[in-house]
């Protein structure tokens, strides 16, 4: 079986910034899952992965307007303290909560607010993908119709601890 539309892929990945700095791995871990198709990943990796088989590696270079896009400066704004979702729990440098349901990076604090980053945190960034395939099977009807898997999948830590 083959990557394709419609199909469940499960994948393991470390994803690294343009230092070579790792921003993620799941390696041992639980594989991630997606429906090919469901634009449940970013459109490139989809693309580069199309036709790939169980147990191939990728190595894929994704640039900013191919990923999370350009840092946009007008995503960063003073939000007043009642925004926020639990004020006593924001610090600098946090992902934050809004009362609204939107999230941002806390970047400075004012008398009154706090200087908030609303930008994708890889956005701007240059990422370097290795993805290894773990495995590949047909989607469900239900998961057609969701247009994501609908396993349950653990990823708190290592394979088999949860």
């Amino acid at each position: 079986m083959v990557v394709a539309l419609n199909k469940i892929v499960s994948i393991h990945f470390v994803l690294r910034d343009e230092k070579g700095e790792i921003i993620e791995n799941n390696h041992g871990y639980a594989p991630e899952a997606y429906l090919q198709g469901g634009d449940n990943i970013l459109p490139i990796i989809e693309k580069n992965l199309e036709g790939k088989k169980i147990g191939e590696t990728i190595e894929l270079i994704c640039f900013p307007l191919e990923a999370y896009g350009i840092k946009d400066d007008k995503l960063i704004t003073e939000c007043a303290f009642d925004l926020f979702e639990e004020l006593d729990e924001v610090k600098l440098g946090d992902f934050a909560s809004f009362k609204d349901g939107k999230e941002g990076w806390i970047l400075k604090k004012n008398s009154n607010s706090y200087l908030v980053d609303f930008n994708h945190p890889l956005a701007g960034k240059t990422l370097h993908y290795s993805i290894l395939i773990s495995d590949i099977r047909n989607a469900s009807p239900e998961e057609l119709n969701m247009r994501m898997p609908m396993t349950q999948q653990k990823n708190c830590g290592p394979t088999g601890c949860c």
